[in-house]
């Protein structure tokens, strides 16, 4: 460096945390209910940087819920349980119901208005009406399908 030139200051780099929710995981339980999720214990993942916290209340605060693998037919009831499960039902925004049973997509799943992914392949949903039910659901950004019967109708638009 010459005298001419201007002395560099580096810049602290900043201590950023970034804060990664671990899914609250109910997948490969036998589950045949939705409405037991609440008396079951959920698998913690241990040894990976993610977190996943209780509130005061003793609800559990993160944003994913996995209930996939199981022998689950019906989710019209899952609001209900996700009140009962989560500190904000407001904060649900990725639910995995894959390789359940499910037949029906229910009205009631509109209630959760912030989910933004849902994995519902591996079931037997078998129309694109059923489908259409999720419309209302306008943050919805990733639907997995495949391996239902409705992958044998007719595309349409929803």
């Amino acid at each position: 460096m010459t005298e001419t030139e201007p002395k560099r200051v580096q810049k602290p780099t900043p201590n950023i945390k970034i804060l990664a929710f671990q899914p609250l995981d109910f997948s490969f339980m036998n589950i045949k209910d939705i409405r037991d999720l609440p008396k079951c214990e959920p698998r913690i993942t241990t040894g990976i940087n993610l977190v996943i916290h209780k509130s005061r209340s003793g609800k559990w605060i993160t944003q994913t819920l996995k209930v996939n693998n199981n022998q689950i037919e019906d989710i019209a009831s899952i609001p209900s349980v996700v009140g009962e499960l989560f500190e904000n039902i407001s904060k649900l925004t990725w639910l995995d119901v894959s390789c359940n049973k499910i037949s029906a997509v229910p009205n009631t799943i509109c209630n959760l208005k912030s989910l933004r992914i849902i994995y519902m392949h591996g079931n037997e949903i078998k129309t694109f009406q059923d489908v259409s039910r999720l419309k209302p659901l306008s943050g919805l950004s990733k639907l997995t399908l495949h391996g239902n019967p409705v992958e044998k109708e007719k595309v349409v638009e929803l």
